[in-house]
């Protein structure tokens, strides 16, 4: 795991997870299970399709469930979800 990883709780176990404005002012998360196995390393997109959040807005909740290793949920609400499953996930989670 990287210094500054956030554990989140999981519904069944735990994830490490970690965000960085990567370039062109997109978000980039890894997430790791807690046996250090990288589950996801990529650009994150806002499930609102919103702007980027800002760098100063990428803290993670620590102490609520956020449904799977493939949801970023911040402190301020919003959650983002990897560019490669975005628009199937984005359906699941708007249900």
């Amino acid at each position: 795991m990287a210094i500054g990883a956030t554990r989140v709780e999981g519904a069944k176990t735990g994830y490490w997870q970690i965000c960085s404005m990567g370039e062109h002012a997109r978000v980039h998360c890894t997430v790791w299970n807690d046996g250090g196995t990288v589950l996801k390393n990529e650009i994150y997109l806002p499930l609102d399709e919103g702007p980027a959040p800002q760098q100063a807005d990428l803290q993670i909740r620590a102490r609520e469930i956020c449904s799977g290793p493939y949801q970023v949920c911040l402190v301020n609400g919003r959650i983002l979800l990897p560019e490669s499953q975005f628009e199937q996930l984005k359906v699941f989670m708007k249900r």
